[in-house]
């Protein structure tokens, strides 16, 4: 992944969420499947922190309500597409 898109990941991990009012309807809200937290967990994962195990993958791989969130982004970062880059670059060592 090159350093553009590691920044984005970071930014995105620090942000405060003001996609969070676009929640799928239904889903059961979890701080863990909001944009933020999938972008700390994809750039933990590129910068060594964090494993890449069978269940870092799954967690990486939900990307539903971050895909609901994409749209309300005021930075136009597409969370989704970039931890689909990290599992792909990750499936790859």
């Amino acid at each position: 992944m090159d350093q553009a898109n590691r920044d984005k990941l970071r930014f995105c991990a620090l942000c405060p969420d003001p996609c969070r009012y676009l929640y799928p309807a239904g889903m059961l809200p979890k701080e863990s499947n909001m944009c933020s937290a999938m972008a700390y967990l994809g750039h933990a994962v590129m910068e060594g922190f964090v494993n890449f195990t069978p269940e870092v993958d799954a967690k990486l791989a939900d990307t539903k309500a971050a895909e609901a969130c994409r749209e309300a982004c005021p930075y136009r970062i597409d969370t989704p597409a970039l931890v689909t880059e990290v599992r792909r670059e990750m499936a790859g060592k």
